[in-house]
């Protein structure tokens, strides 16, 4: 499964990423392209239903998380979707941080842009 981190700029979207895909993950600030860390899930149902039927080969779930700066939702432009589109789901980063920012109306602009995005796509087939 591949999740794309959602928001708008500065809200927070590659500090996730890096916390939940570790130092390791490869992201450098200054390019425009997406950056993916592949994270194992842990699962002890899994490593118990392993060892009930003895398996040789054990594989974790993996959940590929992607970070891209054109990720992000310009408020005179909406949400870019250049990269957005092999995501399978998304997770919407909100800057809770800044008194100045009204994160529910940035939550549903951001909304009210897939929303579009669908309905082209509704039309175009």
């Amino acid at each position: 499964m591949k999740l794309g981190l959602i928001g708008t700029s500065q809200s927070g979207k590659t500090s996730t990423f890096l916390a939940i895909g570790g130092p390791q993950s490869p992201h450098v600030l200054a390019d425009q392209k997406a950056h993916l860390a592949m994270v194992d899930v842990a699962d002890d149902r899994l490593k118990k239903l392993a060892e009930e039927e003895q398996s040789k080969k054990v594989t974790s779930i993996q959940l590929g998380l992607v970070d891209s700066p054109l990720l992000c939702a310009f408020p005179d432009r909406g949400l870019n979707f250049t990269q957005v589109n092999d995501a399978d789901a998304f997770a919407h980063v909100l800057r809770a941080y800044d008194a100045y920012e009204d994160s529910l109306k940035s939550f549903q602009e951001m909304e009210d842009d897939f929303i579009l995005k669908d309905l082209e796509s509704v039309d175009q087939a």
